[in-house]
């Protein structure tokens, strides 16, 4: 599937025109995670006894819904992203996370698989209050077909991915080792 192509005839659906602005603004910025996005939302999904194709014009109208919902909450997160790093030193690495490889001393190779999920709990580390809008899209509640973190950004310029709020991210995702790592790309999808 060519995601390019796939794009331009979601954003070109009249369904998805009073969107423009926010899918303009999320495809544009380089954090957005576009391919992540690829290989999950609009990767078809095969599995024991069903295949579904991303490309069928019935389909169509709950993609742009889906790119909407994600291109909003990646707008919000952005936006308090931006609050936090002007309040809080520690929050300056995301917008520093450019490097070309991901560091060669960590067993993390930030290729975000572990990000492909729909939730995890709200749980945030001792002495961090995450905003209200935080817990709906930590636990999978705002966006109706969330099936990646929307706190994955993209690094600009490369094909890796990492945590926007790794500093805070969620008890769940800290718990998360070079073990659940290897188990996690060893089971594979149902995403094509």
């Amino acid at each position: 599937m060519d995601l390019g192509r796939l794009l331009e005839r979601l954003v070109s659906r009249p369904d998805a025109a009073a969107h423009a602005p926010v899918l303009k603004a999320a495809l544009m910025d380089p954090y957005f995670p576009v391919g992540m996005l690829e290989r999950t939302l609009f990767a078809h999904v095969t599995g024991m006894r069903f295949y579904i194709d991303k490309d069928r014009p019935e389909i169509q109208p709950l993609l742009v819904r889906d790119l909407v919902e994600f291109a909003e909450a990646f707008r919000l997160i952005r936006q308090d992203l931006d609050v936090l790093c002007r309040r809080h030193p520690a929050f300056r690495f995301f917008m520093e996370c450019r490097g070309p490889e991901p560091p060669s001393d960590q067993w993390c190779r930030m290729c975000g698989t572990c990000c492909q999920i729909g939730a995890v709990p709200a749980v945030a580390p001792s002495g961090v209050t995450y905003p209200p809008h935080w817990h709906d899209l930590l636990e999978g509640t705002r966006l109706v077909n969330q099936q990646l973190c929307p706190f994955l950004f993209r690094s600009p310029g490369t094909g890796y991915y990492f945590c926007s709020i790794h500093p805070i991210k969620p008890v769940a995702c800290r718990a998360f080792d070079a073990e659940d790592c290897r188990a996690r790309r060893r089971d594979g999808y149902l995403h094509g």
